[in-house]
């Protein structure tokens, strides 16, 4: 009895050590691809970029709170948590084809590229943003005053029937 335990606590063991071990190993090869495609660094500016934003959009809010805002921004903690997302998503044998690719000359060229794409795309972004809202902004305007001029319309008559 006493040996059946110790071996099921030894098979325990081993399969915790075994799944630890990979998801250790998965999470290195994440932070591997956030390190290799600049991902890390590119949380930075991007978290720059939008304080900017934010800063003409809220100017009611202090330039002491967003200076505090970037200052205690944790770039590791947050590496560590797209590390992890990534470690959730992608096996070890895709992380390692995306090291891969990373580390070939097509795959340095587009991490190159990348901050200036990502750069651009956000302005497209704050561009369709700002043009979607106007349409709707001006749709919804539109359709209060089609509703006034009908009540309007209704009134004249009402007032013409008596």
């Amino acid at each position: 009895m006493k040996k059946d335990v110790f071996v099921i606590i030894l098979i325990f063991l081993t399969i915790n050590v075994f799944a630890s071990s990979q998801e250790s190993l998965v999470h290195e090869k994440a932070l591997e691809v956030i390190k290799l495609t600049k991902a890390d660094k590119m949380a930075e500016l991007t978290l720059k970029q939008m304080v900017a934003i934010f800063k003409k959009s809220k100017p009611e809010i202090s330039n002491e709170f967003w200076g505090k805002f970037v200052k205690e921004a944790n770039y590791q903690e947050f590496t560590n948590m797209i590390a992890d997302v990534y470690a959730k998503n992608y096996t070890v044998p895709e992380l390692d084809a995306m090291i891969k690719f990373y580390k070939s000359p097509i795959g340095k060229e587009i991490i190159k590229k990348q901050p200036e794409v990502s750069k651009a795309s956000m302005l497209a972004g704050q561009k369709w943003g700002k043009q979607l809202g106007m349409k709707i902004a001006m749709e919804l305007q539109l359709g209060k005053l089609k509703q006034q001029g009908n009540e309007m319309g209704n009134i004249n008559s009402i007032q013409k029937v008596k």
